[in-house]
């Protein structure tokens, strides 16, 4: 790999008890896939692992650092997102992997947590179900063979932690919002007792690595909406205890309105617990004694921006995976020696002003360039993130958000009902009520906008990929003149119950749109009908752009098609353009990411009436300037419905 200079690095993990061993996913500069890594630190090899044609962007080591367990997607070509985990040893080469369970079908998989002797996993069931059989469920393998631990047709025990010993899992369990975490005995599954059942979102991050010790870190959801870390004995219910945030919050709710817990990771001597605070645009990271976790933690000093991974080393330092909003992921350490791994690509990106505010009572990022407005005013795109429970914040640019910046227009992008990071009120307020008052909130914020003078309130155009997709629809229906400059939507959901009946799509979204609406289309038809695209489109005034995929299974490419026969039975100014590949970009070759990136531009840039210059590069800005209208001491009232 030495050749390689730039390129992306994904899924960077130590075994916690042989930290020199260390697996990462490469994807160099100009490659269609990434592939799996292998790096010992002692010899400073590093060693390619897989050579899949659908690439390896999901990876674990086990603890001893004898073996790594991957997802393999090449059954079905990765299109369709289901795979099937195997394993191989650290020392190893390409194809002697290995199936961890044999006796399971590809599936969707909903996180794993890797032993020495076992590996935990849930997964869902694909197609029809047998007699007696649950659509969801989780696994303990050994051996290459599986065996059920708990299933369940209305939701996913996910995201699972082992003990140290692998005599105890945690899962996160529940329906959104009322999400909690349970503890079962791994030998035959019995459900000990749970965490967080009072209504509280509670998830499990990791169990001490220390064999024996049952302490296990969780994230906890406290009044007020504020995500907190919180240390339990996973055998005693009433032994939570959460860690102290002295010294930790105070400079970020000085800076800005919000804050919440972004990471957290044990060291690998388990005594102390490294954990990162967010406030949207800048992480901190603090450290806690395990043994006295509330106790005022000690301040880690990193490169200001967003953390999104940590791994502790023995010696005291943390590697961290980074990213901000002018700089893409890439992996950093608080060592005075760079960590030895390729570098992406830099972001081009004009300098640009950003500023985090409420705009028509939606908390909304503003991107304005540094450079003086038209004559007539910015051209506004209105940024819509999908999910819901996703936000515009602590992340690289959408590319296509780049090149509108970058060619003189203004970014807004709203943090609408169902992000994240505004506390349980705001993110739970969208359910029952989907693409209604999400809608509307965008647009109030659009309209807010408008009144500056520096803004071409006749160059506004809205976009939006997957759940943003569909409230860009449900805008150009509900909201006919909000952007006059038009609609582009991709991958989006148009037509709810379509996707919902579909035979075809991810058997996760048929109870992801049951939580959504409240029920199914029989149990509440009116929600159904108000959520739907569908029912807006008579309403469409101006120009509406689609681009979905052939081998989507979320969204599926059917429901797509009859918004678009729709429209044409209805001489509406609709267009659609079909893509092959998946809803997910990392399963496309970069021939057919870049045709997409290619429609993107050209109808964002027709729509917004910016013009491409392909004379000059555009510098990449050295930092972004951040400002908050909130000065310390102020008020600061999460939003409310």
């Amino acid at each position: 790999m030495g050749k390689f200079t730039t390129g992306k690095v994904v899924e960077l993990y130590s075994a916690i008890h042989a930290p020199n061993r260390t697996i990462y996913c490469f994807k160099p500069e100009g490659s269609n896939a990434f592939q799996l890594f292998a790096w010992n630190r002692k010899t400073k090899q590093h060693r390619q692992l897989t050579n899949q044609a659908t690439g390896v962007s999901y990876a674990r080591i086990s603890p001893d650092g004898e073996r790594v367990v991957w997802f393999d997607t090449s059954a079905n070509g990765g299109l369709d997102e289901t795979g099937s985990w195997v394993t191989q040893p650290f020392d190893s080469e390409p194809g002697t992997h290995q199936l961890v369970a044999s006796d399971l079908k590809p599936a969707h998989s909903y996180g794993i947590s890797v032993g020495n002797t076992l590996v935990a996993f849930s997964a869902d069931v694909v197609g029809e179900l047998r007699p007696n059989e649950t659509r969801f469920n989780f696994y303990i393998a050994r051996d290459g063979k599986s065996q059920k631990i708990v299933g369940s047709d209305e939701f996913v025990s996910q995201m699972p932690a082992l003990s140290a010993d692998e005599t105890l899992v945690a899962l996160h369990a529940g329906t959104f919002p009322n999400v909690y975490t349970d503890i079962r005995r791994v030998s035959d599954g019995e459900l000990l007792h749970s965490f967080g059942r009072d209504g509280r979102f509670t998830s499990p991050i990791a169990f001490s690595p220390r064999p024996g010790d049952s302490r296990l870190l969780l994230r906890d959801e406290q009044q007020g909406g504020r995500y907190s870390l919180v240390l339990a004995d996973a055998t005693e219910p009433e032994s939570a205890i959460k860690m102290s945030t002295e010294g930790v919050i105070g400079d970020l709710a000085n800076r800005y309105q919000w804050w919440w817990y972004a990471v957290a990771a044990w060291t690998p001597d388990a005594n102390h617990i490294v954990g990162g605070f967010d406030d949207g645009f800048n992480t901190q990271l603090h450290q806690w004694q395990a043994a006295a976790p509330i106790k005022t933690p000690q301040r880690i000093l990193t490169t200001e921006g967003s953390i999104h991974a940590i791994t502790p080393r023995p010696n005291g330092d943390v590697e961290y995976r980074w990213a901000s909003i002018s700089d893409d992921y890439q992996y950093r350490t608080t060592g005075a020696v760079p960590l030895p791994l390729p570098t992406p690509k830099p972001i081009q990106l004009n300098p640009v002003h950003i500023k985090q505010e409420l705009l028509g009572g939606v908390p909304t990022i503003v991107i304005k360039p540094t450079a003086s407005p038209p004559k007539n005013g910015y051209s506004v795109l209105l940024g819509l993130h999908g999910g819901p429970t996703d936000h515009n914040m602590n992340k690289p640019l959408d590319p296509r958000y780049r090149q509108a910046l970058n060619h003189g227009a203004l970014l807004l992008l709203p943090n609408y009902e169902g992000s994240t990071g505004y506390g349980e009120s705001w993110r739970t307020a969208m359910l029952g009520r989907p693409g209604m008052e999400q809608a509307d909130q965008c647009v109030s914020a659009l309209e807010a906008l408008k009144k500056r003078e520096f803004v071409n309130p006749k160059r506004t155009m809205a976009t939006g990929h997957s759940y943003g997709g569909y409230l860009t629809l449900q805008i150009a229906g509900r909201h006919p003149q909000a952007c006059p400059a038009g609609y582009l939507a991709t991958a989006p959901l148009a037509d709810p119950q379509s996707n919902y009946e579909s035979t075809s799509g991810d058997p996760i979204f048929k109870p992801t749109h049951v939580m959504h609406f409240d029920g199914t289309p029989a149990q509440k038809p009116e929600t159904w009908r108000s959520g739907s695209p569908m029912t807006w489109l008579p309403f469409v005034e101006c120009p509406v752009h689609l681009a979905y995929f052939t081998e989507d299974t979320r969204y599926v490419p059917e429901q797509v098609e009859n918004y678009l026969n729709l429209a044409e039975h209805l001489g509406k100014p609709v267009q659609g353009k079909k893509f092959a590949g998946g809803h997910n970009e990392k399963y496309q070759t970069n021939e057919q990411v870049q045709l997409f990136d290619d429609y993107v531009r050209a109808v964002l840039f027709a729509g917004l009436d910016l013009t491409v210059n392909t004379s000059k590069t555009p510098p990449r800005t050295m930092g972004a300037m951040h400002t908050s209208p909130y000065p310390p001491g102020s008020p600061k009232n999460t939003p409310r419905r």
